[in-house]
């Protein structure tokens, strides 16, 4: 009877909507188990990748290929150690071709997860995380539009793991990094974002989306914590506040050159502005850098060894260790002679004219002066350089002003 018809229909229903609802929530479930399990061979990489311990972090993410191929996860982490292992290196370039072939790797497996389960935020997570490390690549090998394509790709991912899931912490790193980094662009950068479009960035947000991360971040916390040290030096200029930040990890990570190195340049920019006794604790620094590179036997980028040069010699010209400040400031400008070669060569030959005038070496003084005015200025020292060729230097203090930019890009130290 009809009666008998509906409840059949009905049943049929249920049943229909208790299998559908078994195939959704089976399927989220299972999918969470797996990610569980990935969480946990995750968290083994954090401690060996800063301990710089790469060969234990690389054992980690082999597992993880081999138990789980079709999870973006272990591809990722074999790109982060390709990139970590590489950074400081000479041969940087050899290492960002291997790097990005495995975020390709991540890519490819986060979209085809995305295909299959399209409400997977940490597939989503993954997948804007290997464009974002993409792009810091493409950044440093200057090509612009690649690092701009990527840039957004990224955030596009992120944003859309947010909307799926805002209680996944570590996605607001990502976000946050974005947001500080594309909120401080200025020149041909921000005129790619106006070009693709991409998101001109909220750097107050980044920052808050970085704390997110540092509070509540299952892996993120420490990488988190870095680049917020890595934006009071290159952005907001508060490096008292990158020193405070950097001493603290290298209290857990005391044998990190990463930390270390980071930590000599917020000590050079402080004490080139703001406190001039913060110079012996960078000479400090420069030895404990050069001690690590020599242990490691690490063939270090030029470009970073120059940049300690020229560092202890103005260390030397602040202690009147003049003869020693000439060679290594000397060098430097032999290092880069062409204009835009590096933001530091004006500073170094007003250095060499203040050190010039100190010994009445008044022809070399105005020599070293007149070089200033054909590189560029990272302050005053263009203006200063002109006030002493009229007047030479007595050893009056003048701050340099330094308004830097994001300067630490291959060839300009």
């Amino acid at each position: 009877n009809m009666k008998s018809g509906y409840l059949k229909i009905l049943f049929v229903f249920i049943y229909l909507l208790i299998g559908f609802n078994a195939f959704i929530y089976g399927t989220a479930n299972e999918k969470k188990i797996e990610w569980d399990q990935i969480d946990l061979k995750l968290s083994e990489t954090i401690d060996w990748l800063y301990r710089e311990e790469y060969a234990s972090a690389d054992s980690v993410s082999q597992i993880l290929i081999d138990r789980y191929p079709d999870s973006p996860a272990g591809y990722f982490i074999r790109a982060v150690i390709s990139m970590k292992k590489g950074f400081y290196l000479k041969n940087y370039s050899d290492y960002n071709d291997t790097t990005k072939m495995w975020l390709k790797e991540a890519i490819s497996r986060s979209r085809k997860q995305i295909k299959t389960y399209p409400r997977d935020a940490r597939a989503h997570f993954f997948a804007g995380g290997a464009y974002g490390y993409e792009g810091a690549i493409y950044a440093r090998e200057k090509k612009w539009i690649k690092t701009g394509l990527a840039a957004l790709r990224g955030i596009r991912y992120l944003e859309k793991a947010l909307v799926l899931d805002s209680t996944l912490y570590d996605i607001y790193f990502g976000s946050g990094l974005y947001h500080v980094v594309a909120g401080n662009q200025t020149g041909i950068v921000r005129f790619i974002q106006r070009l693709l479009p991409i998101p001109a960035g909220d750097a107050k947000l980044g920052y808050e989306h970085l704390n997110i991360a540092v509070e509540k971040g299952k892996f993120t916390q420490l990488v988190a914590i870095e680049t917020i040290a890595f934006a009071h030096i290159h952005y907001s200029k508060q490096y008292r506040k990158a020193i405070d930040i950097l001493n603290s990890l290298l209290e857990k990570y005391p044998t990190s050159l990463e930390f270390y190195t980071m930590r000599t340049n917020s000590r050079f920019y402080y004490a080139l502005n703001h406190n001039q006794s913060e110079w012996q604790h960078l000479k400090s620094d420069l030895d404990t850098v050069r001690a690590f590179i020599k242990a490691k036997e690490l063939d270090f980028y030029p470009w970073w060894l120059n940049k300690f040069n020229f560092m202890e010699g103005y260390f030397h010209f602040t202690e009147k260790n003049y003869t020693r400040a000439i060679f290594l400031l000397e060098d430097y400008c032999e290092q880069y002679p062409k204009k835009n070669g590096s933001y530091l060569t004006a500073l170094a030959y007003l250095t060499l004219g203040k050190i010039y005038d100190l010994q009445n070496k008044r022809m070399a003084a105005i020599s070293a002066y007149k070089k200033v005015r054909k590189f560029e200025k990272m302050g005053n020292e263009k203006k200063l350089a002109e006030m002493f060729i009229e007047t030479p230097y007595q050893g009056e203090t003048y701050r340099t002003r330094f308004i830097g930019a994001f300067t630490d890009l291959p060839n300009r130290p």
